[in-house]
């Protein structure tokens, strides 16, 4: 089932970070950054951002939710502090 954003909501899929550093980390650590990496997976026509460009949030800005056994995330574009075209 696909979510159709609305209100300058843009739908999101977090990318994950690979770890290139040689330094071992505890099992569980999670990273304090205030800013992730994410996939614009579905976007308002109102929005500038182009659908499937990776973006950069605020991750504290991001909203989770289940519905029917899928999880979304969504951001809003106010979070969105840029993104990268043609990757």
């Amino acid at each position: 089932m696909k979510l159709y954003p609305v209100n300058k909501f843009i739908v999101v899929e977090q990318i994950e970070e690979k770890n290139s550093s040689s330094v071992l980390l505890p099992e569980g650590f999670t990273s304090k950054s205030d800013v992730k990496v994410y996939r614009a997976v579905s976007v308002p026509q109102n929005v500038t951002i182009p659908e499937g460009c990776k973006v950069v949030a605020l991750s504290n800005m991001v909203s989770k939710f289940t519905v029917d056994g899928v999880t979304y995330h969504t951001v809003p574009e106010s979070a969105v502090l840029g993104y990268f075209a043609g990757i």
